[in-house]
């Protein structure tokens, strides 16, 4: 961005920007000292008077010397512009996860926020998006084994319960018609724990493709995302970011299976 007075760019030496505190435009420090006469300046954008005792009155605009000190991406897309302001958006708010313009900066309540350039902030947004990505592939993978660990209770849970009611079949058959009775009520109890460890599981389940789901359209807006313009990807970043967030939680541990009763002749 340069001078409005002398449209030489600003730097971080004899041209640097300082604010004009009562109409927030800006002018560079070579200009400001040239101009400054009767203890006013009047602004050569908006022609305000900034009445003040000495020079020390206007601060440093150290938010317009970090845009300029930024490299232009020759790859970016056309800069697009302000819907409130009308001006450019050359900036991006790491704060509020959105593109600026120069009066969003000075005039919306930006000024103490973190600013940075488009390109920076594009190469900040991909570098946290790919973070969460690479960690989101990891916790797929352990969501796959964890998915085989759960078959794999699964089928010795079943043959635990085969096991079971095949002895006390075994024993039921020697004694009497109410023993007989405590053989299906002990046979409804492995049931019930069946069920419940069965019911168990599949939510577990359920649980674990629902977040291999949350996952896997992660993936998939991170594709579109990384293919997008450096300004849509900033757009969307926000909400992608919560995104990550979601296919990125850690899972809880697989519930343990609820112990079988010892059986004998006292039981």
């Amino acid at each position: 961005m340069n001078c409005p007075n002398c449209r030489i760019q600003y730097n971080s030496g004899a041209n640097i920007p300082h604010l004009l505190p009562k109409c927030g435009h800006s002018i560079c420090s070579s200009c400001l000292a040239s101009t400054f006469k009767n203890s006013s300046i009047t602004c050569i954008e908006c022609k305000e008077i900034n009445n003040a005792e000495n020079l020390s009155i206007f601060p440093k605009n150290m938010a317009l010397i970090t845009v300029n000190k930024t490299p232009v991406n020759i790859n970016s897309s056309i800069t697009p512009i302000c819907k409130i302001h009308g001006k450019k958006q050359e900036a991006f708010c790491q704060d509020d996860k959105i593109l600026l313009c120069i009066d969003c900066i000075l005039l919306d309540g930006h000024k103490q926020h973190e600013i940075s350039a488009i390109t920076a902030s594009y190469n900040k947004a991909n570098e946290v998006l790919n973070s969460y990505l690479e960690k989101a592939k990891s916790i797929e993978e352990d969501l796959k084994i964890m998915l085989s660990d759960i078959d794999a209770k699964r089928y010795d849970l079943h043959e635990k319960a085969k096991e079971k009611n095949s002895k006390i079949t075994e024993l039921f058959l020697e004694i009497t018609n109410v023993i007989h009775e405590r053989e299906s009520n002990l046979k409804n109890g492995v049931a019930a724990l069946v069920e419940k460890d069965e019911q168990n599981l599949a939510n577990e389940t359920h649980s674990i493709s629902k977040q291999l789901k949350i996952i896997k359209e992660f993936k998939e807006e991170c594709v579109l995302a990384f293919k997008e313009t450096e300004t849509n990807l900033l757009i969307k970043y926000k909400n992608l970011l919560e995104f990550s967030i979601q296919a990125s939680q850690n899972p809880p541990p697989i519930t343990e299976m609820s112990p079988f009763i010892d059986l004998n002749k006292e039981n």
